[in-house]
């Protein structure tokens, strides 16, 4: 038993004897030079690269390791971006019994204080990988090799060259399992996952085929569904414009936008990439995505309770880039053209609990006073609920409903092509702001020219609008006492609309309902109006409506092509309107003319920077009425205090038939020869009233005998009154009204009475002369 112990230990020592020899030989034999010699050539072949190494040592026994120090090296990637690699320190550890049996077994391989630095000279752009911690092993897995690799980077800043960072990603790491064959000529991804700190992750399965001569990826990338607002937080401090070529450029910036902030909510997808990995922007990539439970606010502008979306695609990644133009993405329409028919899109969008305010400008009939120059109110829609379907360039249905006020509406609509029109009109104000200007001098040419035309249609229909808020009124300064910039401001707005004002105007079709429309000077009820839009030239064909006990239709047609000045024709027919109800809105006196009224009118307006629109509205009709009452009796009240003018009988009256034409022109309402017929006499009627509230009328009055012995005092005067009648006993007055309509006056024209006096005169003395 003692001999066996001592025969144990004696082995025991010559084993350790001769692994400390061989350590020692290893170490005299294995000089800096001579792996230097070894390991550089195998590094450089395996990397493709010229390799500088600051030190280097070997690590035997306890596992043969190489521990390097300064490693760095240089190479051109297929797509001839240049890549350099810096580490503080790199060691190896591995099978010394794997390297005999030729079968290499890394245990691990560690980098320490890593940098990596990918520079795109074309695109003039820059990675930075800084702080990079990585950990790689390999193990003979029968005919095949099992790899372990595990990454993490401090922080990843892509910028201009040259330029500060453009945008930084913190914490971004690799943690994955893989196999290849013993060429690595084809390395199998079977689980791995890529993770930005906290915020985002995202798992990877696939493969890499031809790895040494065309690699070639099919890849299947998975996200789990994570919170949207933390990953959005940290893209909106992007400045992805810095990134552009056109980034030196003197380009005027666009003014503050309201920020748009996301709550709540979660955000996943799945996707595939496949191709050359030389050509990136020929790889095939599809997608399928989900947003759920989102809630958006913009300021005070907008707010969405609730989101909810769900979308997929199937595209290579070059028409991928090319659906909307953008920072280092040139593009013509064409381009965008043949992006979106490549790419299919298919997505549904939901919202829930929309609020939105649309401004007014105060220059567009705000003023709560007549020339106060306060802002009219901000139109407010609550309560909004909509399904939006895209079907790659179109978006094939929209529907929904909205509040305003208390007023339900709602709306159904397809938008074919919108998407490649909206991405042109992208492309224009680039190149406009390029250029340094701030919005689309001519849009009738901009319309004439697009590529990429959409096509609208869409219904709305709802219970009641209340317009009087964005109104100014009829009569009164608020537009004299405006001044020209505001006016030229308001109607710039008006104007430009915005892109999707613009988009509408290309090809549009629509039809609207409403039960009412409540405006300060008319209270119209069950509107219809049906529609199109033709490069900016709008015709709405037929607009029906009742009105005032009556009902009416309408063509309108409008010219919207230069935003200079709008021209806008209307063609207008009524019957049955009561006259008390339509006027009683205009005029405090609206109640003076009762009766039932028909009447046709066509007229032309103008809106424009320095258009004074009222000045600028012209039009011509005829009225008709063959029955009603009149009540005018504080315009006669001047002619009250003539001796014996008892303007009594013509105060209120009843007429048999109301007929006449009249023009509007230079801010006035003419009347050309207004015939009104009545058991008090015949009225005729010329003049006009300014829409500044003057009056101007020239009124003849035929009064028959039946009527005069209703006047007092009539006798005691006859002798006076004898010069205003005619030969058939009529007794004729020519009475002038003037003033305003909240003050008239009238006065009696004499010149007639006292010519017939001196002809009388002049007989009487002939007679006496005989």
């Amino acid at each position: 038993m003692a001999r066996k112990g001592r025969n144990l230990l004696i082995t025991l020592c010559v084993v350790v004897g001769l692994f400390v020899v061989a350590a020692v030989g290893v170490r005299l034999f294995l000089t800096r030079d001579k792996l230097l010699a070894v390991i550089v050539p195998r590094v450089e072949k395996a990397l493709d690269a010229k390799v500088s190494i600051g030190d280097i040592g070997v690590n035997f026994p306890f596992g043969l390791g190489v521990d390097i120090t300064a490693l760095s090296f240089e190479k051109t990637l297929p797509d001839t971006s240049a890549l350099a690699f810096t580490s503080e320190k790199v060691t190896v550890r591995s099978s010394l019994m794997s390297l005999l049996k030729r079968k290499p077994e890394i245990k691990s391989a560690d980098v320490q204080g890593g940098a990596v630095t990918v520079t795109n000279a074309k695109k003039g752009r820059e990675i930075k990988i800084l702080g990079l911690g990585a950990r790689f092993s390999m193990k003979p897995a029968g005919e095949t090799f099992a790899l372990s690799a595990r990454a993490l980077a401090d922080s990843v800043l892509v910028s201009a060259i040259g330029a500060p960072p453009a945008m930084t990603l913190e914490k971004v790491g690799f943690d994955g399992e893989m196999e290849g064959d013993r060429d690595f000529t084809r390395i199998v991804i079977k689980e791995s996952r890529v993770s930005w700190g906290d915020i985002a992750a995202a798992k990877i399965k696939g493969e890499v085929t031809n790895v040494k001569t065309e690699p070639r990826v099919a890849l299947a990338v998975t996200s789990d569904d994570k919170p949207l607002a933390p990953v959005l937080e940290r893209i909106r401090n992007f400045r992805l414009g810095e990134l552009a070529p056109e980034r030196r450029q003197a380009v005027e910036t666009l003014p503050p936008q309201t920020p748009v902030e996301f709550s709540g909510g979660t955000f996943g997808f799945n996707a595939q990439v496949e191709g050359l990995a030389k050509e990136p922007l020929a790889m095939n990539v599809s997608f399928e995505g989900n947003l759920k439970d989102a809630s958006m606010k913009a300021g005070e502008l907008a707010s969405i309770d609730k989101m909810n979306a769900v979308f997929k695609g199937q595209g290579v990644a070059l028409a991928w880039q090319g659906l909307f133009p953008g920072p280092g993405k040139p593009a013509t329409p064409a381009e965008i053209s043949m992006a979106w028919q490549a790419v299919r899109l298919e997505a549904t969008l939901e919202m829930e609990g929309g609020n939105f305010v649309l401004r007014t400008p105060a220059a567009q009939g705000g003023a709560a006073e007549p020339g106060s120059g306060v802002s009219a109110p901000p139109l407010r829609i609550s309560s909004m609920k909509a399904r939006v379907e895209v079907s790659g360039p179109d978006v094939k249905k929209i529907s929904g409903d909205f509040m305003i006020g208390s007023s339900p509406f709602r709306f159904d609509g397809s938008m074919l092509n919108i998407m490649p029109a909206s991405a042109e009109l992208a492309l224009v104000a680039r190149k406009l702001l390029a250029a340094g200007q701030k919005q689309i001098p001519d849009p009738g040419t901009l319309l004439d020219g697009l590529v990429n035309a959409p096509v609208v249609k869409f219904e709305i229909a709802g219970r009641s609008f209340d317009a009087r808020p964005y109104q100014k009124p009829l009569f009164g300064a608020a537009e004299k006492d405006a001044t020209p910039a505001a006016q030229a401001q308001g109607s710039a707005t008006a104007g430009a609309g915005g892109p999707a004002a613009l988009l509408l105007l290309k090809n549009t079709a629509f039809t609207a309902k409403l039960d009412s429309v409540i405006a300060r000077e008319a209270v119209v009820t069950a509107l219809e109006a049906k529609g199109a839009i033709r490069d900016g030239r709008v015709r709405i064909e037929p607009v029906t409506f009742s009105y005032a006990g009556g009902k009416g239709s309408a063509v309108v047609s409008s010219d919207v092509r230069r935003s200079a000045r709008v021209e806008t024709k209307i063609d207008l027919s009524a019957e049955g309107i009561e006259a008390a109800q339509a006027l009683g809105r205009i005029s405090s006196r609206g109640d003076m003319v009762q009766g039932k009224f028909s009447f046709k009118s066509n007229g032309t307006l103008a809106t424009g920077p320095g258009v004074k629109t009222l000045m600028a509205f012209s039009a011509a009709g005829s009225a008709l009425s063959s029955k009603g009452s009149v009540s005018i009796g504080n315009f006669l009240e001047p002619l009250s205090k003539i001796p014996g003018f008892d303007v009594a009988p013509f105060r209120e009256f009843n007429f048999s038939e109301w007929k006449g034409n009249f023009i509007v022109k230079d801010g006035r309402f003419i009347t050309n020869d207004w015939k009104v017929g009545s058991s008090r006499g015949d009225w005729s009627i010329k003049g006009s009233f300014g829409f500044d509230g003057t009056l101007d009328y020239a009124v003849h009055l035929v009064i028959p005998a039946a009527v005069q012995a209703q006047m007092k005092d009539i006798d005691r005067y006859k002798a006076a009154f004898d010069l205003m009648r005619d030969k058939s006993g009529d007794l004729v007055l020519d009475i002038q009204v003037g003033g305003t309509s909240r003050r008239p006056s009238a006065t009696l024209d004499l010149s007639k009475a006292k010519s017939k006096a001196q002809e009388r005169a002049i007989e009487g003395l002939k007679k006496l002369l005989r």
